[in-house]
């Protein structure tokens, strides 16, 4: 199996996408996606295609320049995403005033929904949000409202948070 297919089907796996899924959204066929994913066509040819299969895929700004190349393609026009815009005001504290960051939640969930959960750790800037992302993430297994968009299963093992002050 070629570097694209294995980064490709890690990312698939990491997120829950199915080939149908994927191929839906990149509009391809599944069995484009399925030959991409075992590694039975090295390289996808339209560049297009495989930059809206990394936006699909939510990459970061490393792992989509790895996967561009991977896939044989020069990575020129690519642009980094900007940096956040700082946070303004006080941190949440219910969970249902918590908006976005879907990409994160849904590797924080993959880590805690083991076995044996894996341990995270929180870095970023200051005032970039990381003390509302804490508040959602102790608080989410035991409130009783959220907004519908909000995902609301949840592990409902009881973890500690260790806040560091910097």
């Amino acid at each position: 199996m070629n570097k694209f297919a294995k980064l490709l089907d890690e990312y698939q796996k990491t997120l829950g996408f199915t080939d149908e899924a994927l191929a839906d959204q990149i509009q391809v066929s599944k069995m484009t996606v399925y030959n991409w994913r075992t590694g039975k066509v090295e390289h996808p040819t339209s560049r297009q295609k495989l930059l809206s299969c990394a936006d699909i895929l939510e990459l970061t700004p490393k792992e989509r320049l790895e996967f561009i190349i991977a896939a044989g393609h020069l990575p020129e026009k690519y642009e980094p995403p900007q940096p956040p815009v700082p946070v303004v005001g006080i941190p949440i504290i219910q969970p249902y005033q918590f908006f976005g960051r879907e990409n994160l939640l849904r590797q924080i969930y993959w880590a805690w929904d083991k076995p044996v959960p894996e341990s995270i750790t929180i870095v970023g800037p200051k005032r970039s949000g990381k003390t509302s992302l804490l508040n959602y993430l102790n608080k989410i297994t035991q409130v009783n409202y959220l907004r519908p968009e909000q995902p609301k299963a949840w592990p409902s093992r009881h973890f500690q948070f260790a806040l560091e002050p910097v």
